[in-house]
């Protein structure tokens, strides 16, 4: 493992960032998310960050940590819909600015596709910036911004632009999808506008989705596995760990379990801890891409 500062490590260097998703949802996701940054994998305090969901039921608690916490590195998981049944949430921009965004019922929509396809760009953009204004406004010091939910994959293009013009506008890195995948979807050109307003891009990101983890991979492998296929370039690991508790099986049912086996992988593996400190990359976070953005230097990895 590389502990050199990310301005001085050489073109070609594999640069990994670990992200713990859903920061706000539920108790149990807050508790182990504090757990894994407090415990950096056994590297470091604060190797491992989180991004806060704004309008989720339990952001209270994890507005609390972040500012009692300052060192912690704590993004914006950007939120159109796809929140788990029983669990319901609202848009922070009124009805009145926002229509599309909210379900008949009067709620955020069930997953994002539907979100997009009620609502548009202006919509979309309005909400996101107010969810970043929010967490600045209660002194987060937010270090990025990301999208939930099939946020990204549901409209590649209204994504990189919607999402492109608000890391522009705040001077933050934003995780993207790689190349590849925008290739693969015909959508390679948005993903370079998102990169001509200068703004920082993972060059790849990954995590324990159905869309990623093969059938009858267990997390623990899947991960090791995505460790030893790291390409030279930044890559956003990312990862939903929850402690377990009779509120994460009311809130996700069977999909609770991989919840809490990305937890005990975080926290407990030792295994895993050592798999990381002995792989051929440098662990930073969003803090240090931020912060080498805003200094004016070239982004060459």
């Amino acid at each position: 493992m590389n502990d050199s500062p990310i301005s001085e490590l050489p073109a070609g260097t594999k640069v990994l960032i670990f992200t713990c998703d859903e920061f706000g949802e539920c108790h149990s996701s807050n508790a182990a998310i504090v757990e894994a940054m407090e415990k950096g994998l056994g590297i470091r305090k604060y190797a491992v960050g989180a991004t806060i969901m704004m309008p989720a039921p339990w952001v209270p608690e994890a507005i609390d940590y972040a500012l009692s916490h300052p060192k912690a590195d704590v993004g914006v998981h950007l939120m159109i819909g796809d929140i788990h049944k029983p669990m319901k949430c609202r848009p922070l921009c009124d009805k009145r600015e926002v229509p599309g965004l909210y379900s008949p019922e009067g709620y955020s929509w069930g997953s994002s596709a539907q979100a997009w396809e009620h609502s548009n760009e202006k919509e979309v953009y309005k909400e996101c910036r107010a969810q970043i204004e929010m967490a600045l406004g209660l002194g987060v010091d937010v270090t990025h911004i990301d999208g939930h939910g099939g946020f990204q994959g549901g409209n590649y293009a209204a994504y990189s632009r919607v999402c492109g013009a608000l890391a522009e506008e705040f001077r933050l890195p934003l995780r993207m999808q790689p190349r590849w995948r925008y290739q693969e979807k015909g959508a390679e050109g948005f993903r370079d506008q998102v990169l001509s307003r200068g703004v920082i891009v993972c060059d790849d990101d990954t995590g324990g989705s159905r869309l990623r983890k093969s059938p009858g991979e267990s997390f623990k492998e899947f991960y090791l596995r995505r460790l030893r296929e790291l390409s030279p370039g930044l890559t956003d690991l990312y990862v939903h760990p929850s402690v377990d508790s009779s509120e994460l099986r009311a809130l996700l049912g069977s999909r609770a379990q991989g919840r809490v086996e990305q937890y005990h992988l975080l926290v407990h593996d030792q295994d895993f801890s050592e798999a990381v400190r002995e792989a051929e990359v440098c662990i930073v976070n969003w803090r240090d891409v931020r912060e080498l953005g805003r200094s004016g230097s070239s982004w060459h990895l």
